[in-house]
Formats: C-alpha cells, sequence, structure tokens
C-alpha cells in the first residue's frame, strides 16, 4: 500500500491501477481524510526545476496526451463518467473475481472512480492551502509496439508542483526515476486510447488479448 502522498500520485493518475483500487476500496472514510491531513509539505523524492510535457509527433501521440490529460481532468472534477471513458477494457474482466459475485461492471468502475477521484480532489484542496499548483503531465513514451491499428504506448506521468512567491515562484517535480509507468493502447490507430497503469497485474491483464511475444515488449522483459 503506498503512503499519504504517493498513494494519490499512484492511485489516482494513475490510471486504472486497480491493484490498489482493491486495496482502497477497504478504507473508511475517516481513513481516507486522515491521510490526506498528513500531508502538509513536499515529500522526498522531489527536484527543483520545471519539467516539460511531452509533445506529440503525430496525431496518434498528441491524441493520447490530450486524453490522457482530460482522464485527470476529469478525476478532479468528480466526473466518473467522463473518467471511465479511458478504463481499458479488459481490467474489468480480470479485476472483477476480486469484487462480490454479485457487482456489476458499472458497480465495479464506480467504486475505483469515485475513492480516486474523492482523493484527488481532497489532495488539490490541500495543496492549494499551501499555495501549490499540482499539475500531473505526459513527460515522456518510452515504448512503442505498433500492431497495424492497434498500437500500445508505454509513457510517463511525471508529477510538477509551482509555489507562487513574492519574487516570482518555483517549480518542483518528481524525480524521473520515481516517475509512473502507464500503458495506453488504441485500437483505432491512436483516435481514441484507454489507460492502464504498469504494474504487477499489468501482464495478466494484457494476456487476455495479447500474446507473450507482445507482453514482452510491452513489459521490456
Amino acid at each position: 500500500m503506498k503512503q499519504t502522498l504517493f498513494l494519490f500520485l499512484i492511485s489516482s493518475t494513475l490510471i486504472i491501477n486497480f491493484n490498489s483500487c482493491t486495496n482502497d476500496s477497504k478504507k473508511t472514510n475517516y481513513q481516507i481524510k486522515a491521510e490526506v491531513e498528513k500531508v502538509e509539505q513536499l515529500p522526498a523524492k522531489f527536484e527543483m526545476g520545471k519539467i516539460e510535457s511531452y509533445v506529440g509527433k503525430n496525431k496518434a501521440e498528441k491524441n493520447l496526451i490530450s486524453q490522457i490529460n482530460s482522464y485527470n481532468f476529469a478525476l478532479l472534477r468528480g466526473d466518473i463518467k467522463a473518467a471511465s471513458a479511458y478504463l481499458y477494457p479488459d481490467a474489468i474482466t480480470y479485476f472483477k473475481k476480486f469484487y462480490p459475485e454479485d457487482f456489476t461492471s458499472d458497480d465495479i468502475i464506480n467504486d475505483f472512480f469515485k475513492q480516486s477521484s474523492d482523493t484527488r480532489i481532497k489532495m488539490d484542496e490541500v495543496y492549494k492551502k499551501s499555495g501549490l499548483d499540482l499539475n500531473l503531465i505526459a513527460s515522456s513514451i518510452d515504448r512503442r509496439v505498433d500492431l497495424g491499428v492497434t498500437k500500445i504506448y508505454v509513457f510517463q506521468i511525471s508529477t510538477l508542483m509551482y509555489k507562487k512567491e513574492n519574487k516570482g515562484g518555483k517549480y518542483v517535480h518528481l524525480a524521473p526515476e520515481s516517475n509512473e509507468q502507464v500503458i495506453g493502447v488504441t485500437f483505432n490507430n491512436g483516435k481514441n486510447w484507454s489507460f492502464i497503469t504498469l504494474n504487477d497485474d499489468t501482464p495478466n491483464i494484457l494476456r487476455l488479448r495479447f500474446n507473450q511475444d507482445i507482453i514482452n515488449k510491452i513489459m521490456n522483459y
């Protein structure tokens, strides 16, 4: 289980991390509130300076960046319907076994996104009270697997913070080695993307649709 800020950074950007979801679903509102209130200063693993968002080199990449930004913005607004539009479809199939039998796919989606959205909104409120603006950006694309109209990209999400000061302001960002890796999958040549966090469950989810050779390329085995 990730602690305090890093629970937020990894579970809420992030992007369809149902492994965290199944653990977080056991928390009470009181526990979530306590975690939020514990975050009063910047944690370790952050560095000074501004980090730029990745600029897409073609229409497919530009759509990827635009849609991951839309996903994050939807969570911040509490718009579960909009956020769920970017759910990698096989994630529900795989993680359904972790939920009660009477849970429908919609129940699982609402359970995950509601908690992720609520946590993110509360965290954003904490940072704003401290004079910090927080932004989550796609900072690089690390791997590309091109299968024709189906494309699978592994990219990094970086956390950027800005604090206004008397003589301007300063930027702080999460160190690159601490960035979260996310997988974007498109089945229509980059027009629409769905997302899944890269973690221990990812190969099992991908295996529902792709062969081991493709999974090895995605996971960089």
